[in-house]
């Protein structure tokens, strides 16, 4: 049976600001667990692997030397990273895995989870892909009341989104709502419940419940998308130093074939929301990014307390599901 993480808090640095987090971290799976606990946040980097999801506690940046977790610093998602072995710049992923049952819309191709009616990009939204929506011209108007004070699509200014150089890279510097706007635009929506809606973050990490991580674990079967032990590189990790095209790293395949970078990379908004009440609001971004070593980047880490839904940030991006 899974079991949550205890709720813990500590104190991480975001920019020049000082950031409280919590963490949801699971031993193992299932997918008749009983939902508990509550959103949980990132981890540092320099661990060693491990099968367990359980560990510490930190910012979602982590604490390696290279790029800070703030919503100001400029070009940071550019070191050490490459540009090789990617997907187009359009609008579809063109990573494999999608079937005719999946929406064939704006964004990543989707991949179908079996045995449920629903689908997953088979990649995070890249930053080609999102210019598209933003080309579009997607009034902000409409927006549900929680969002009513997002005035802007576009990513935060000063940190490094390049679509023209780095189409293929995950598009970051976006909040929840931004990632909630392109969803309905490309006909699907954020990752939630699988029956329809929002999910608890406290039922975030069931996977007989929840989208997200019903597809990172293959409906409970892993603790990393890609099996039940850690492999160091596999992902886009802290051993690779810096944000990656989507998609590039063959390993970091799963829980369902077709499936990439559901561990590592960047953070992933998803539906999972404390309250409905505005811009404070904390709400979950799940998978761990290259700052993550192990402890963190299991498919039952989400980040929470401090991942407010106004926050933009250089680690967090997103993929949509089906609705």
């Amino acid at each position: 049976m899974r079991t949550l993480g205890t709720w813990l808090r500590a104190t991480g640095r975001v920019g020049s600001a000082a950031l409280a987090l919590f963490w949801i971290a699971c031993s193992s799976t299932s997918t008749n667990e009983s939902a508990g606990g509550s959103s949980g946040g990132g981890g540092t980097g320099g661990g060693s692997g491990g099968s367990s999801g359980s560990g510490g506690t930190a910012a979602v940046g982590g604490a390696d030397s290279g790029t800070d977790s703030g919503t100001t610093d400029s070009g940071t998602t550019d070191s050490g990273t490459t540009d090789s072995g990617t997907t187009d710049s359009g609008t579809d992923a063109g990573t494999g895995g999608a079937t005719s049952k999946c929406p064939n819309g704006a964004g990543p191709a989707m991949v179908e989870v079996p045995g449920k009616n629903y689908c997953v990009d088979s990649t995070e939204v890249t930053q080609g892909q999102y210019q598209a929506f933003l080309d579009a011209n997607v009034s902000t108007l409409g927006q549900p009341a929680e969002c009513g004070f997002n005035s802007t699509y576009a990513p935060g200014t000063s940190c490094g989104v390049t679509p023209q150089i780095t189409p293929d890279r995950p598009v970051v510097c976006v909040d929840w709502c931004d990632a909630r706007a392109y969803c309905a635009w490309a006909g699907k929506r954020l990752c939630g419940q699988i029956d329809g809606g929002a999910i608890s973050p406290t039922a975030f990490t069931n996977p007989a419940l929840s989208q997200w991580s019903r597809a990172c674990s293959e409906a409970g079967a892993r603790v990393f998308p890609y099996g039940n032990t850690f492999q160091l590189g596999a992902c886009a990790d802290v051993s690779i130093g810096g944000l990656q095209n989507v998609g590039s790293r063959p390993a970091c395949q799963g829980g369902y074939p077709g499936l990439f970078d559901m561990s590592g990379n960047v953070y992933e908004w998803v539906d999972a929301c404390s309250a409905t009440s505005g811009e404070a609001d904390e709400c979950g971004a799940a998978g761990g990014s290259y700052k993550n070593d192990a402890t963190f980047l299991t498919c039952g880490t989400l980040a929470g307390a401090g991942t407010t839904r106004g926050k933009a940030d250089v680690l967090i991006g997103f993929r949509c599901c089906s609705a």
